[in-house]
């Protein structure tokens, strides 16, 4: 008995090894990891779903701000049209002035024409620099919404960048695991091989 007793010593190292070597490598993922990536990506689904949302309602305000801009230009260019008529008929009555000669009545009726028109000219300009300001309002909330859509699309981008960076540090840990596998299961192999050779070997001797 005593002549198998280092075989017996040295096979049961051998099994001891091979046991420890499969424990070790069987051994559960990170759950730190694991944890943070779950709930980041699930931050991520959320963000995105309520970003999204967010986009296309200032998407659909600039769209309605880009009609409202068209609408008051086409007024600006009827405004500015009667502008021009009021413009040529005041100087058909000033040319008309110059040959009334002195027919007061005349004159005091073409000056009063002249006034009225003027009058008229006054409201149209007015007219014209309240939707200039319609314009200008809607640009300067164009320009806020674009701003926000670029903020949120910039949100969801960090937002990505930070799940992939953290999904990297999973790839990496993932393949030291396969490393760390390939080279146990190449020392279990030996041990095994090893083992069973004693016991090959003490059953024919």
């Amino acid at each position: 008995m005593k002549k198998y007793k280092p075989y017996i010593i040295g096979g049961i190292c051998l099994l001891m090894v091979i046991l420890y070597i499969t424990c070790g490598s069987c051994k559960d993922h990170d759950p730190y990891w694991e944890g943070q990536y779950s709930i980041l990506n699930a931050q991520l689904d959320k963000l995105k779903i309520e970003k999204e949302a967010e986009i296309l309602t200032l998407v659909n305000q600039n769209e309605e701000l880009n009609k409202e801009i068209g609408h008051a230009t086409e007024r600006i260019g009827t405004l500015e049209s009667n502008v021009v008529t009021k413009d040529a008929s005041l100087l058909n009555l000033e040319k008309e002035f110059t040959q009334l000669g002195d027919d007061k009545d005349a004159k005091i009726s073409n000056l009063t024409e002249q006034v009225s028109i003027w009058k008229e000219k006054f409201t149209l300009a007015e007219k014209i620099i309240s939707e200039k300001d319609v314009i200008i309002f809607s640009l300067t909330e164009k320009y806020n919404n674009q701003l926000k859509v670029s903020l949120d699309y910039k949100e969801l981008y960090e937002s990505v960048q930070g799940t992939n960076d953290l999904l990297q540090i999973g790839l990496g840990r993932a393949n030291k695991q396969i490393v760390k596998l390939k080279v146990t299961n190449k020392i279990k192999n030996l041990a095994c091989v090893v083992l069973g050779g004693i016991i090959a070997y003490k059953m024919v001797e």
